[in-house]
């Protein structure tokens, strides 16, 4: 079966009035277009503003960041210093670790030779003996192993007028975990701790401790 197609009625239409059905279809368009690049400008600012907003919060947020590093730090360098100033007075007072008499304290020593440099918190001398003590506030497992292997070695590389003595090491704490304190002991090292009863150093070693000399 044919299907009957419609012809639109064309009759009526003139050149003026196509050529003003395109300029208004060219109008329209015109129009359309600068719709879209409008939302798409607006777009694009709300973007930029949101990334400004964005970039403050997180300056803010990096001030505030530093602003409680710094107060940590602060507060945490501040309470290592009082445990170091604990420890060196107590020894300072009197001068013996595991009854061996010293005559000499010093604090806080530093020394470079070469590429090898170290600052020790404590250090005891007699004539033919030394004792370097190294305070935490806190002093963990993992310290005692960098305290043994690294840092006290390095003694008699930066202090080689000092050869022929005996050298030990002691670990001090205001607190520290049972197996800190094993660990120690298995290193041949002092153990140093406040004493709660009667606010003194107390030497946590038995009595019949050998320790490893350095």
């Amino acid at each position: 079966m044919e299907k009957n197609i419609k012809i639109p009625d064309t009759s009526g239409l003139t050149f003026e009035k196509v050529w003003l059905m395109f300029q208004e279809s060219r109008i329209e368009a015109e129009k359309r277009s600068q719709e879209a690049e409008k939302r798409s400008a607006d777009l694009e600012n709300k973007a930029k503003e949101r990334s400004l907003k964005l970039d403050r919060m997180m300056q803010e947020t990096d001030r505030k960041i530093k602003k409680l590093s710094d107060l940590y730090g602060g507060v945490s360098e501040g309470i290592g210093y009082v445990a170091e100033d604990y420890f060196y007075n107590a020894l300072k007072y009197e001068k013996k670790l595991d009854n061996i008499q010293y005559d000499t304290i010093e604090r806080n020593n530093s020394a470079s030779r070469g590429k090898i440099e170290q600052e020790f918190d404590i250090i005891l001398y007699n004539s033919n003996k030394i004792a370097i003590v190294e305070v935490k506030q806190n002093y963990h497992l993992k310290d005692v192993d960098k305290f043994a292997e690294k840092i006290l070695p390095k003694f008699r590389i930066l202090y080689p007028q000092y050869d022929n003595f005996t050298i030990t090491g002691a670990i001090a704490g205001m607190t520290m975990q049972p197996e800190t304190k094993e660990r120690a002991k298995e290193l041949g090292l002092y153990i140093l701790t406040q004493n709660q009863k009667t606010d003194s150093i107390q030497l946590l070693n038995e009595k019949n401790f050998k320790p490893t000399y350095y």
